[in-house]
Parts: structure tokens; sequence; C-alpha cells
């Protein structure tokens, strides 16, 4: 817990490195407790979401007032009737302290490689706009090897193959937890899944190879409805293009755009029709950007 309450700067677009720890402690941290999940991973049921507004068990990690509060999904906050009574308590305390460990740790980390990415390819960019040579510019070399360097604890199989199925969970545990609770859930937890979805999806797709992803894509279809409108506002772009990336993987054209009139019916004949035309955009320009690709680039931008 301590490890959790002295790392919050570790969100930050430059982590103050003499107040936070190294990302790799914090996704070696991360990796042991989605260990400690493991017997719980495909049951979401066994998580009681009292933790969260429960001070004397979460020792301050889910404040919800101070410094260093933590967003919820509803706005009128207040102490939850609801009581924190669970047959095991260590259950709910691993997978807390892990969804905020992954905030922490892999989620910064992916937003950190991918402005590295992002720098990687100005950088190229502008070296070639001075007729120079990328192979022998020491400052695009440097930042190279830092993005390879970042990648080779970031990207580790087993570690993203775990971290998936652990938000698969987390979007098991809001599907299943009634409308009274669902405000009460940290911001960062459909921020989280999204974030890293979308991520995975960029950099190492093949992960994503038959893990069960079914929960991420209902929560979203959830957290979209006008029903839940009020709760997840401000999260709602993000579910959309995590659906949007959902979508991605079925590869048969027609079968996206009966899945779009399946699954989202209640958004409309006008919302169906953006979702449809945003996936034919994605598909012509991914395929765009693919083939304007120097062949040594392709494997930084996908």
């Amino acid at each position: 817990m301590d490890a959790l309450l002295v790392n919050t700067g570790a969100t930050a677009m430059r982590p103050d490195k003499t107040k936070v720890s190294n990302s790799q402690t914090l996704q070696n941290m991360s990796v042991v407790l989605l260990k400690l999940c493991e017997p719980f991973m495909g049951d979401p049921s066994r998580i009681h979401p009292g933790f969260v507004w429960s001070p004397e068990y979460h020792g301050g990690i889910y404040a919800h007032t101070g410094d260093d509060a933590v967003s919820r999904l509803g706005d009128d906050m207040h102490t939850c009737t609801e009581p924190y009574d669970p047959k095991n308590k260590f259950i709910p305390q691993c997978f807390f302290l892990c969804v905020r460990s992954l905030h922490l740790s892999l989620v910064a980390s992916s937003s950190y490689h991918t402005n590295l990415v992002r720098q990687v390819n100005h950088t190229a960019w502008s070296v070639r706009q001075r007729n120079e040579d990328v192979a022998t510019d020491p400052n695009f070399n440097q930042i190279l090897s830092m993005q390879f360097a970042n990648e080779v604890s970031l990207l580790a199989p087993e570690m993203l193959h775990d971290a998936l199925r652990f938000f698969n969970l987390s979007a098991g545990l809001l599907l299943q937890i009634s409308d009274k609770v669902l405000p009460f859930m940290p911001e960062h937890m459909v921020d989280d899944i999204c974030d890293f979805v979308v991520f995975v999806r960029r950099v190492s797709a093949k992960q994503m190879e038959g893990v069960d992803l079914s929960n991420i894509f209902k929560v979203v279809v959830k957290l979209l409805s006008p029903q839940y409108a009020s709760v997840s506002q401000q999260n709602a772009i993000k579910c959309l293009f995590v659906l949007l990336v959902a979508l991605t993987f079925v590869t048969n054209f027609y079968l996206r755009l009966c899945a779009i009139i399946i699954f989202v019916p209640k958004w409309g004949m006008s919302c169906m029709m953006f979702t449809f035309l945003l996936i034919v955009a994605a598909d012509l320009r991914s395929q765009q950007a693919y083939l304007a690709t120097p062949r040594w680039e392709v494997s930084l931008i996908y």
C-alpha cells in the first residue's frame, strides 16, 4: 500500500524521478499483484466493490478528498451506505490494489511509450527534411534506443496477456455491480481499460489472440447506453473508440456492420451510421499509413 501511496505522481506526463519509483519497479509490483489475482481471474462475483469506499481497508489509496483524491465515475459523491462485508477480504484487496498498480505502472508506461514513438517518428521526419540520414543521426538513435529499451519490459508477452485478462475481469465487475454502486467506482478503471486495449491493439495485437475480452465489449456498450450517460459522460468517446477497436477484430466488413446493428440498437440510426463511417475511415487510414510508411518504421507504428 505504501508503494502505491507514494507513487501517485507516476501518471504525470513527465514524472519527477526523485519522487516516484522507476517504471520497471512499478511494473514488477503489478506482475506480482496479477499473479495474486490469478485464482479469481475468471470470477468477478468474488470481488466486493466496497473496498473503494472503506478507508480503514484501502488506507487512503482510493481517497475521494484531498490532493491525492481518486476521481469516481459519479459526480455527486457521498458515503455509500452499502456495508463492506465480503466472505474473503483478501480477494477484493488484491483486486483493487492491482487496479491501482496497473494505473500507475502499465497504463502510465503505455502512455509514455506512445509519446516516445511519436517523438521518434517526428525526429525521423525532421532529419529527412534536412536531407540527412536517420541511421547516422545521434539524436534519432538515442530516442530510438530509449523506445527499444522501454519495450523490453513494457511489451513482455506474459505480462500483457495477464493484464488483458485482468482488465476483462475489471469490466466483468463493472457489469455485475448495481447501478447504486457503479458511481463509486474509480474513474480510471474505465480509462485504463480503454487506453490499454487500444495500446495493445496498436503495438502488440498478437497478444490479444485467444484472450477473452467479451466483458470489455459488453461494458463499453453498457456505458454508452443512455441509461448510464450521466455516469460515463466523460468516458463516452474512449468507450466508443474501444468499441471500434473491438470491431476491427472482425475481419469481414459486413460482419462488422451486423455487429453494430445488433449490439448498439439504442444509439439510434445517426449514431450507428457515424460508427459505420468511422470504421470505414479507420480501415482506409490504416491501409494508407501502412503503404506510405517505410518498412523500418512499420514496427514503430504498429
